[in-house]
């Protein structure tokens, strides 16, 4: 499979498949957009010429670059899509597969100067209920935020979400590239050097 996506260059790709077996990809890209592309059957790949890959839905996110993009299903057909980006925001976007479209229904809630520079980490921690998260977000500005995520799916969009920040703290690594999640409280900073965090919720 062969594709292109517009003019602008793509920074962030997420394969993922429900439980129905339908396959897609996400992008995140320099235009500040996230596009969805559906996967068709595996025989596809099988073929002796490539099948295009054509994006099937995009929807605005953040102002310019897209640096770092993370999910999490609450169900089969409602995902948290968390992004960080060079306008210095993170956005919590709520996407909803309807059963008879291939491509989500997305809305976003932006948090502005949620940083003082380009967020370059977004992650997702575990939680003990699949409605209650705990977010965490670095930036070049040397900091990293830990957020509460809560989504009450009986409400239609973003009247179920609810996002209140609950840590901002001083990193010592420089140049902050990335954060993952060694496991369901830990976390990894990597730049410049790396640091690595407790979190006891």
């Amino acid at each position: 499979m062969v594709g292109n996506y517009l003019t602008s260059c793509l920074t962030q790709c997420l394969h993922i498949q429900r439980d129905n077996g339908a396959q897609s990809l996400i992008t995140a890209g320099t235009d500040g957009h996230v596009a969805f592309f559906s996967l068709k059957a595996d025989s596809t790949f099988a073929t002796p010429e490539p099948s295009a890959l054509r994006w099937s839905s995009r929807s605005i996110i953040h102002q310019n670059t897209i640096h770092s993009m993370r999910l999490h299903w609450f169900d089969n057909r409602t995902c948290l899509l968390l992004t960080g980006g060079d306008d210095n925001a993170v956005a919590f976007s709520i996407c909803a597969w309807h059963p008879a479209q291939c491509t989500p229904q997305v809305s976003t809630v932006i948090i502005p100067r949620a940083h003082a520079a380009a967020v370059t980490g977004v992650e997702i921690l575990a939680s003990s209920t699949a409605n209650l998260l705990t977010v965490a977000t670095t930036s070049i500005d040397q900091r990293l935020k830990l957020w509460e995520v809560q989504y009450d799916s009986s409400l239609p969009g973003l009247d179920g979400l609810s996002i209140k920040r609950r840590g901002n703290y001083s990193t010592a690594v420089a140049d902050v590239s990335d954060l993952a999640a060694l496991d369901s409280s830990s976390l990894i900073v990597c730049g410049v050097g790396m640091d690595v965090w407790s979190y006891s919720g």
